[in-house]
């Protein structure tokens, strides 16, 4: 009995992941109608987690047909453990959801896409289609499409994150729910707006960030990099230079790249707060341990310089730079 209700739990589980993906496809596709002029009220926005209807018709489509091959590989998966497809949302039957499509695709023949709508009908199709289109090769030729669209390699990595950490708590609600129920259900939402979900709300902080202030940021950030590099390249020839006027030029240079790095770090911290975005491109420990190596290399005397370098970055910790 304890093994059934897990298969039964796990069956949910699966079923709730179609649904979502079921939500996104479907968010997109009536999103790339949108985004290239077409005018309807969306059904699917509620999982439009990332404001598609903002981006460029080019990447929009990338996304659609990313999403018809996610969710032909899902449907194949589903039926390899279940034999039956089974997962469509409970209030939303499939015979729904062909309706839907079919009033998409005269919209899709004006802008010169109805043969990917029709494909995509064709996926809702199970006893009558068994042999699905690839968008593969149209998947290559879309000009430019990953350029459209620009987000900080930080908030990529938060933004999986929270993908993630969003999903534990959705099981955790749902698993909730279905102990309360007799026949465990699971629907989609409809009629939701663009951003009204619980994810897109998290995602909030990341999605609605301006691209020019990204680039911006990031300017600085490779700045910043660029200017500890050349710190350090200076360090090497000190270290190595023999000659008494060249050891002094390069113990000036230093001090002065060190304050114009200084004012650089300063003036981000107060825009952006902290230095996640820097430690992306050079980690903290490459900077701590260079300081440390050439502070010991170098004369007593000039090992200030090295000290200086460190609090730029470190002023508050308390680290042994003996």
């Amino acid at each position: 009995m304890q093994g059934q209700l897990l298969l039964e739990r796990q069956k949910l589980e699966i079923k709730q992941s179609v649904v979502n993906s079921l939500g996104m496809f479907l968010a997109i596709a009536e999103g790339y109608l949108i985004v290239k002029g077409i005018h309807i009220s969306p059904k699917f926005g509620h999982y439009d987690h990332f404001y598609i209807t903002n981006d460029n018709p080019e990447l929009v489509k990338l996304k659609l047909l990313n999403n018809y091959h996610i969710f032909m590989a899902q449907k194949r998966n589903y039926l390899d453990i279940y034999q039956k497809y089974d997962f469509y949302p409970d209030n939303l039957p499939v015979d729904q959801i062909k309706k839907i499509v079919e009033s998409w695709i005269p919209y899709a023949d004006y802008i010169n896409e109805g043969k990917l709508y029709k494909d995509i009908l064709l996926l809702f199709y199970e006893d009558e289609c068994k042999k699905y289109k690839s968008y593969y090769n149209e998947i290559k030729n879309i000009p430019n499409a990953e350029n459209n669209k620009f987000i900080h390699p930080i908030d990529q990595a938060k933004t999986i994150a929270l993908i993630y950490k969003n999903k534990e708590d959705e099981m955790k609600k749902n698993e909730e729910k279905w102990k309360q129920q007799t026949n465990p259900t699971i629907d989609i939402v409809i009629g939701g707006e663009a951003g009204s979900s619980e994810l897109s709300k998290k995602l909030n902080s990341i999605t609605t960030k301006n691209e020019k202030d990204v680039l911006e940021k990031m300017k600085i950030e490779e700045e910043m990099n660029k200017r500890i590099n050349e710190l350090f390249f200076i360090s090497k020839t000190l270290l190595e230079t023999n000659k008494r006027d060249e050891k002094n030029n390069k113990r000036n240079e230093i001090k002065v790249k060190t304050k114009e790095l200084k004012d650089i770090v300063q003036e981000y911290l107060e825009k952006y707060k902290n230095l996640e975005g820097l430690w992306s491109l050079i980690k903290p420990e490459v900077i701590q341990n260079n300081c440390k190596e050439y502070k010991n290399k170098i004369k007593k005397e000039h090992g200030y310089l090295f000290d200086d370098i460190y609090n730029i970055f470190f002023e508050d910790e308390d680290v042994d730079m003996s």
